[in-house]
């Protein structure tokens, strides 16, 4: 069953609630964004923390750690490419390959797909496909996490003239 969240709200008010394809309210998803100390906490709709992801680090490419029940279940950190990104969750053993030009990424354990994440509508709402239950709590935080890192930039993202291609 695929879930989807909407990006504004979650950029603007910092709280968006995660739908089912009914659009039934499943999960809420909050946040904060700065320079340090950003991350999201996914919560029920009774308001009990399932999850959160939070940053350890700061620079180009920050480190952010997942826990569920204040227990850190791995670390994400960013590694960008020039068309194709990386990403590695560590304890979880998950490998992300995504396209930074589409925002389309797929997290892989072996060789099993964990889950697929891909915007819709324009990018308005990024819909979380393949999700098992066992994944779901890693895996939604780190499907916001994955927006936030196509959020906040990237030269090639920024329309920045001196880097077009044609």
């Amino acid at each position: 069953m695929p879930l989807y969240f909407e990006t504004a709200p979650l950029q603007q008010s910092g709280i968006t609630p995660i739908y089912d394809h009914h659009h039934h309210n499943q999960f809420l998803i909050s946040g904060r964004r700065g320079l340090f100390n950003s991350g999201y906490r996914l919560t029920d709709l009774a308001q009990h923390e399932l999850g959160e992801i939070r940053q350890q680090s700061i620079g180009l490419l920050p480190r952010y750690a997942l826990y569920q029940a204040n227990h850190q279940t791995g670390t994400i950190k960013q590694m960008v490419g020039i068309w194709n990104e990386f990403a590695y969750v560590s304890q979880l053993n998950w490998m992300i390959m995504g396209n930074l030009t589409t925002d389309t990424y797929r997290v892989y354990h072996g060789v099993s797909v964990v889950m697929s994440v891909a915007p819709v509508r324009g990018g308005q709402i990024i819909a979380i496909g393949d999700l098992s239950p066992d994944n779901q709590v890693n895996g939604l935080l780190v499907a916001v996490i994955l927006n936030h890192f196509s959020r906040v930039g990237h030269p090639l993202k920024a329309r920045n003239p001196n880097l077009l291609f044609d």
